[in-house]
């Protein structure tokens, strides 16, 4: 009996120094691993700040102040001329500008901004005609008010040095015809450029709706215009809209230019915003709607596809601004070296209707 229980107390003993070593064992592990994973540790810290110190370095040494240049551009004429049919059409003419660089200033006052004398022909295949100059200082009040009415120039911005110039066919010898080709030839400043263009087809609006604005636009003195035109079918149209207000010239909005793409065929109706030149600024007035009693004129242009493409990128360019857009070329159908811009046939169809009150 003795020699068990001596037995059982050996055991006891045993077992309680090797609970003990093997504590000891574990905790003397444990430590050396907590050990090696704080060197561990240190070790990664360290790399991490050595690696962000030498990208913060590296980022340093690459940085430097950034001034553009002002560089020069080519010195190309710039073309904008139209010839029309249709409704109440205006005669054949063409504006000769020239470019100027980016970072210089603009002002229709400097005296070199129009091509003057110039040698500027439209043909239809078969008659050709010269177009005449014409400039701001050869014409007398009343001429001048209709071409600022035609060319959308706002006469209290006219200063004495103004000498905006065009080249007409004043004489109305060359008609524009609806499907007709017409071509374009100028020279200037020894150089040829030359385009092409047709009339399309006329689209007519039949007529038009006003609704008063959405949400918080709603007031009692301001309506939302829509116009209803039917596109006609199985053919690729081009529309442009332009508006004048109360007798103003033609005032065009961001977004001028659209194609049949969602409506070939069918009738449908569309927003029509209030982009007149001189539209009332009242405190009450909303951007875009017309007031009750306005008197309205929607002058609804058919263009082929290379008008679309110069006014549709071009549109773009004007609207897509700050630091974050990206360029879009502007797409034009002037060919010849030195030349930009567009010579554009239209077939014009005028909607005029009074906001009702």
């Amino acid at each position: 009996m003795g020699l068990l229980k001596n037995s059982v107390w050996t055991f006891k003993i045993f077992n309680l120094f090797y609970f003990c070593v093997f504590k000891h064992h574990l905790t003397v592990q444990f430590l050396k691993i907590k050990t090696h994973f704080n060197i561990f540790m240190k070790q990664i810290k360290w790399l991490c700040l050595s690696s962000l110190w030498a990208v913060m370095l590296f980022m340093t040494a690459c940085e430097r102040e950034f001034t553009p240049e002002v560089v020069g551009i080519n010195d190309n004429i710039v073309v904008e001329g139209y010839i029309e049919a249709g409704d109440r059409p205006t005669p054949a003419f063409v504006v000769l500008t020239r470019s100027v660089p980016f970072f210089s200033e603009f002002n229709t006052s400097s005296s070199n901004i129009f091509v003057r004398d110039a040698q500027v022909w439209v043909s239809n295949g078969t008659d050709s005609v010269r177009l005449t100059q014409f400039c701001w200082s050869d014409l007398d009040s009343n001429l001048r008010r209709q071409a600022a009415r035609s060319f959308g120039i706002n006469l209290d911005s006219v200063t004495s040095n103004f000498n905006f110039c065009a080249y007409i066919d004043i004489a109305g010898r060359m008609r524009g015809e609806v499907g007709k080709t017409y071509h374009l030839t100028i020279a200037a400043d020894n150089r040829r450029l030359t385009a092409t263009t047709t009339i399309p087809q006329l689209v007519r609006i039949d007529s038009a709706n006003f609704v008063r604005p959405p949400g918080i636009n709603q007031n009692d003195t301001m309506w939302q215009m829509r116009p209803w035109v039917k596109d006609p079918a199985a053919v690729k149209n081009y529309y442009r809209s332009l508006v004048s207000v109360n007798g103003s010239s033609y005032g065009k909005g961001r977004g001028s230019v659209t194609d049949d793409a969602f409506f070939d065929g069918i009738t449908t109706q569309f927003y029509m915003p209030n982009n007149s030149p001189n539209r009332r600024k009242e405190p009450d007035a909303i951007e875009d709607l017309f007031f009750k009693g306005d008197t309205i004129s929607i002058k609804y242009c058919q263009i082929d596809k290379a008008h679309f493409d110069f006014w549709r990128t071009l549109e773009f360019n004007a609207n897509n601004q700050g630091p974050f857009s990206s360029y879009t070329r502007v797409i034009y159908n002037i060919k010849g070296e030195g030349g930009i811009g567009i010579w554009g046939g239209i077939g014009v169809t005028y909607f005029d209707i009074i906001a009702p009150k």
